[in-house]
């Protein structure tokens, strides 16, 4: 949420890792215990407040300072080389413009006015890459809200994190 500066999150999946490397994932998706769409859990700060307070990160300004710089340009050139032209309005309402002072401050600011025009055309592009967020530090403490059972059936053929020794099935497995 931008607005508090604060994120909020869900726990949609989870893998388990057994000390044998063995993996057992689960997921708000498995449908086991309720409906696909809501997740397994959520987190919370430590006082179990369920927003996290971040930073905002934005890259607005800069977008918005070069967007301003552009249009500035761009209107200031068209000024210049619409100052050089004369129009006249004809009986039939047809409007006739002509180049009436320097051409060659004419050709330079509709030169600047199309250049700068493709600088915001480029610059619009690179506004759907912009983003605004709110930035959590790593290391944060946060608090993990598990709201269902989590069904934890180890396969003893399952997937492992490796396979470079044989374990023999024990009694006594534990969780990392």
């Amino acid at each position: 949420d931008w607005t508090p500066a604060r994120v909020t999150g869900r726990l949609d999946s989870v893998n388990f890792v057994v000390d044998d490397g063995t993996l057992r994932p689960l997921s708000s998706d498995d449908r086991q215990g309720g409906r696909a769409d809501k997740p397994l859990g959520w987190i919370s700060d430590a006082q179990g407040i369920p927003c996290i307070s971040g930073e905002r990160k934005t890259n607005a300004p800069a977008f918005l300072t070069q967007r301003i710089g552009v249009m500035a340009i761009q209107a200031a050139a068209h000024a210049a080389a619409a100052a050089e032209t004369t129009s006249v309005s004809s009986d039939a309402g047809s409007v006739t413009n002509s180049v009436s002072g320097d051409t060659g401050t004419y050709v330079l600011g509709k030169t600047v006015e199309g250049g700068s025009n493709e600088i915001a055309k480029w610059l619009l592009e690179r506004q759907a890459q912009s983003f605004d967020a709110v930035f959590v530090a790593a290391g944060t403490k946060v608090a993990i809200h598990v709201d269902r059972e989590l069904p934890i059936d180890l396969d003893p053929i399952g997937r492992r994190l490796t396979h470079a020794t044989t374990h023999k099935a024990s009694h006594h497995t534990g969780l990392d």
